[in-house]
This record gives structure tokens, sequence and C-alpha cells, in this order.
């Protein structure tokens, strides 16, 4: 009985603990990435742990951003990061919440010269997805256009806030040329309005940890 009774609070106290363990905006941990796009590299830092519901696929080391076979008829191209964090009460009570992020490369067909160009690109593909969803679908989909832009800097770079109709807003920002980079997140599901505040202070210390750096200067400059 003894045994037994001990076993139960092992186990207990195992579950208790994941909420100790969610992340927050504190960086201590984290594991940093490293993914070569054309001649930038991009970085990043991420909190350990994800989702056993929602499994992502491996960040990649490279991504070549002059094969057009990597981007759609909209533009939208590989993910560099799309990752889940479950927020626990304990095993026994289940999620309170999730925190995802993604970080993803898009394509223009126009140079990415100032904001207006930036955000002409982020109505293009958003008009283009929705035509190839219609045509997958078959039917009218809910619009989900951008509404409002906002200068802001990333990653050391001048980009935009996109706020859409539906989805969660998004920030934007020329990678290159021809290309720019979409970054958003979301918390959802979330109660405790505390656990809800740690969860976008850790995505607020993901977005703020971003980082462009040159790449091999030898690298084929024909990226259209």
């Amino acid at each position: 009985m003894y045994r037994m009774m001990l076993t139960c609070l092992v186990l207990l106290t195992g579950c208790v603990s994941v909420s100790a363990e969610r992340p927050t905006g504190d960086m201590k941990g984290w594991k940093s990435y490293r993914v070569e796009i054309g001649e930038s590299i991009v970085s990043f830092k991420v909190p350990p742990g994800e989702s056993k519901e929602f499994m992502s696929r491996p960040v990649p080391a490279r991504i070549d951003s002059a094969n057009k076979k990597l981007f759609d008829e909209a533009g939208i191209g590989p993910n560099l990061l799309d990752r889940h964090w479950d927020y626990e009460d304990s095993k026994l009570f289940g999620e309170e919440g999730t925190l995802r992020f993604i970080i993803a490369v898009r394509r223009s067909n126009e140079s990415l010269e100032n904001h207006k160009a930036l955000q002409n690109a982020v109505e293009e593909t958003s008009r283009l997805s929705s035509v190839l969803q219609y045509l997958e679908e078959g039917k009218p989909l809910a619009s989900n256009r951008p509404m409002h832009y906002e200068p802001v800097q990333v990653a050391g770079k001048d980009g935009l806030l996109v706020r859409f109709e539906i989805s969660p807003s998004a920030y934007v920002f020329a990678l290159d040329q021809y290309h720019y980079l979409r970054v958003s997140y979301s918390a959802g599901g979330f109660r405790d309005p505390v656990w809800r505040a740690d969860a976008l202070a850790a995505a607020e210390s993901i977005l703020q940890s971003i980082r462009i750096d040159p790449g091999d200067p030898a690298h084929d400059q024909r990226n259209r």
C-alpha cells in the first residue's frame, strides 16, 4: 500500500511540474537555429519542448530561394519554423492553452524596394491565395484580406505589421529584392491571464531573437 501511494505521488508530482516548464519571456536554455536563404542567414531562438499533438517538421538548414518550385502560384514558400507549445496545468487536467509561432518565406514578383512594394506583395499573395483556395474548395471562402499596415522594425530591418480580417497579425520584412519573411504567432485557449501573458512574452522573445546576416557572397544572385 505504501509503495502504491508513493508511486501515485511521484506521478502526480511529475504531472504538476509540467506547468513550471512552460515557455515565458526568459530565454535561458533556448535553442538557437540558423537557416541559409539565398544570400542571407536567418537566425532565431526558440524554447525547448513542443506540443505532442502538433509535432513540427525540423528546422531546415538551407532554403534555396532561387528554386521557384518551392513556391506556389501565390508566392507562398517553405516555413523556417512552425511550432506549437502546450501550456498544461497537469496531465490529469489537460491542456490550458497553446502558443504557435510561424516563420515563413514568401516570394514577390515585383522588387521589394520600399514599404509600398512590400504592402503590394502582401496583398497580391493574399489575393492569389484566395483564388487558389477557391479553386481547391470549389466555393467562396471567408474573406481574410489585409486591413491595416503599421511600420515596424524586426531583425534590424524596416518592415510592416499587417492586420488581417480573420487570421492573426503578421510581421513582414524584406529578405532580399524578391523575397520577404512573414512572422506570426497566436496564443489560444487560455483561461488564466498569467499563462497567456507568459505565452505572449515567449512569442515576443522569439520575435526579438530573429537576426538576418549576410551569407555566402558567391551564391547565385539570379534569385528570380
